[in-house]
């Protein structure tokens, strides 16, 4: 055989075998002409299409097989009799002699163009069902991933199909890895919390469902389980428990408080009426100084542990919560923080986007409150590290406001303690000190109440967390970054409030209404009117100290140690003014205001308190505009406001 030859009968083959695994059915015939054509072959689509063997097949003429429709189409005579109508195409290879005959069955083909259609649309339709599950799932054989949807993807913290070949156990944290294999053994379908990792290192914990489904596929039998990622969760459940836990605490200190401020307003009012007894330099006037020094520094230690009970304290005649512009209130407090920090370290203050207004519906008492306490800490933190570190320690204090827009991603992201964030826009106030910093066991527990990592005596633990207390009473959240030997930041996030309609008058904001002096004694108040006061009070020390104070400016006074023994008194005999203490036990000052008032419509009345207005007259519009008397009780607090309440209305009339 030539070369020739031999190419030719190569190409032949390779034709044949072409054709032979087509799709399509394939006749082949000796003759070109179909009145004399001789059956060759067939492949074994046209084997099936036919249902005939090939020996039958070689027996049929042509004629019988197959009528041309047209030039494009045949119908068929198929094997059981049925007929069929399919695509025909006619092929001549060169030199051969040979015709072949290609016939391609239209319906099969959608058919099979329809499963797969149909296929595509089920794997999508399955994807897009598992990625919109909130928890894990895995496929895996082997210990191999062979699926995971959008939901593993994240968790692991990997791109979109960068789970599929890896080892399920590189993303379980190794110590968890024989604890998993033995529950999954165990058959227990009860789901069970352990740890997994991400790509990038970072353990989390997770609940994992052992009792796992399975697949069987040609390929093999695959696993599906499936996780939840609780890290959030967890974080809530953190949350919810300091939370609780301040609250609880922040009762147990308004309690203290409210009694300590009864024994106040006894020291207080007991010493500047011994005061007031004695020359101006007699001697003894100096150790009484020092017990009025000892009672005011008492009183705001009061103050703190009622903010941190979120019971913030104000003057008679308390207003609502006001809008201030805290850049206003930080910048007006740049001097006393320079005299507070020393000589020793510096003041860094930046006031950013001030030209945008950063108003924050707070008092600016508390504002100040929280920022002393925050630089009191730094001072001292720094203070702490110049002692301890080495000489020329470089000590700044630096304080920043700016405006800061919190969206629904990064609220995810934030840890913090305090109230829930909204989205929009926020004040963040940062306070960054170079000072000792923290380890992770002491920035848990810093805005516990009286946790304090000084010496005794140097510390009450309070200041801290009142500052959480105020951020909270805010609305806000605080956040503190720590590193042993290089600083601690605090970053508290307070939403903003809508500037206010009117300019606000910044020193009013700032300091208040002016505290009234005292006016005391019997020469300089012979001119005043003999009113009488009705003084309802539980515990008698309080009671005859403030009855002391009131005749000694010139007023009638009548005691009453209940509201029993009040309603008798003020039967028997009619008073200008009812001064009373609101938490008392049986009935509380509130009711019995109300039964005087309704038998004496020219009644005035006082409230006082260790608790705050908001928290006992706050639900109460009949008592919004009488005055209101914070303990530990002053001489010019308490003959304010007996005058302010003669001035006014009466409650009965308003």
């Amino acid at each position: 055989m030539d070369g020739s030859a031999k190419a030719r009968g190569s190409r032949e083959h390779g034709m044949r075998t072409l054709l032979w695994s087509s799709s399509d059915a394939v006749l082949v015939y000796a003759d070109v002409d179909p009145r004399r054509a001789r059956f060759i072959d067939a492949n074994p689509k046209a084997l099936d299409l036919f249902g005939l063997p090939r020996e039958r097949l070689a027996a049929l003429p042509e004629a019988e097989l197959l009528r041309w429709v047209d030039e494009e189409r045949v119908e068929l005579r198929l094997g059981d009799g049925a007929s069929l109508t399919v695509v025909a195409t006619q092929v001549h290879p060169e030199g051969t002699g040979e015709r072949w005959l290609l016939l391609r069955d239209p319906t099969a083909r959608r058919v099979a163009e329809r499963t797969r259609t149909e296929l595509r649309d089920s794997n999508r339709l399955l994807r897009a069902f598992t990625d919109a599950a909130f928890e894990a799932v895995f496929m895996y054989s082997g210990g191999v991933i062979r699926l995971a949807n959008r939901a593993a993807e994240s968790y692991a913290r990997v791109e979109p199909g960068g789970l599929i070949g890896r080892q399920l156990a590189d993303f379980i944290a190794p110590r968890c890895r024989g604890e998993i294999v033995a529950q999954v053994r165990s058959g227990s379908g009860e789901p069970f919390e352990t740890w997994a990792v991400r790509a990038d290192g970072q353990e989390y914990p997770v609940e994992v469902r052992p009792h796992t489904t399975t697949v069987t596929l040609e390929g093999g039998t695959l696993h599906v389980a499936a996780m939840r990622d609780l890290t959030e969760e967890r974080a809530l459940q953190e949350q919810l428990r300091r939370t609780q836990r301040m609250e609880a605490l922040g009762r147990v200190a308004g309690g203290v408080a409210h009694d300590f401020n009864n024994l106040l307003s006894v020291v207080l009012n007991a010493t500047e009426l011994a005061c007031l007894d004695l020359e101006p330099r007699h001697p003894s006037r100096v150790e009484l100084q020092a017990v009025l020094d000892a009672a005011r520094r008492g009183t705001e230690l009061t103050r703190q542990l009622l903010a941190f009970g979120r019971r913030s304290t104000g003057r008679a005649g308390e207003r609502a919560t006001p809008v201030i512009d805290a850049s206003e209130v930080v910048a007006s407090m740049h001097a006393m923080l320079r005299r507070l920090l020393g000589s020793n370290i510096a003041l860094e203050l930046e006031l950013d986007d001030r030209d945008l207004g950063q108003y924050l519906q707070l008092e600016a008492s508390q504002l100040e409150q929280l920022i002393l306490n925050l630089a009191l800490n730094a001072r001292d933190a720094m203070l702490a590290r110049a002692i301890d570190g080495p000489a020329h320690t470089a000590n700044t204090l630096s304080l920043q406001l700016r405006r800061r827009e919190l969206g629904e991603v990064e609220l995810r992201a934030l840890d913090c303690p305090g109230a829930p964030l909204h989205p929009g826009p926020h004040l963040e106030l940062r306070v960054r000190d170079q000072g000792t910093g923290m380890d992770a066991e002491t920035r848990a527990r810093i805005f516990e109440p009286f946790f304090t990592t000084k010496p005794a005596g140097e510390g009450t633990g309070l200041g801290l967390a009142t500052v959480f207390a105020v951020v909270q009473e805010a609305r806000g959240a605080i956040t503190v970054d720590s590193e042993l030997g290089v600083g601690t930041t605090f970053t508290c996030l307070l939403p903003l409030a809508d500037p206010p309609e009117s300019a606000i008058d910044t020193e009013h904001a700032l300091h208040g209404e002016p505290e009234l002096e005292p006016e005391l004694d019997a020469a300089e108040t012979a001119e005043a009117p003999r009113r009488s006061v009705l003084v309802v009070e539980d515990e008698a020390p309080v009671r005859r100290i403030v009855a002391a104070l009131l005749q000694r400016a010139g007023y009638t006074v009548v005691e009453a140690e209940g509201v029993e023994a009040a309603l008798e008194l003020a039967r028997a005999r009619p008073v200008d003014v009812l001064l009373t203490d609101v938490v008392m036990p049986v009935f509380d000052g509130l009711e019995l205001a109300k039964q005087l008032c309704s038998n004496d419509p020219q009644l005035r009345v006082v409230f006082t308190s260790g608790y705050t207005r908001d928290e006992l007259l706050g639900a109460n519009p009949r008592w919004a505009a009488a005055p209101f008397l914070d303990k530990p009780v002053t001489p010019a607090a308490l003959l304010g406001a007996i005058e302010a309440a003669l001035a006014g209305p009466s409650p009965s009339l308003a």
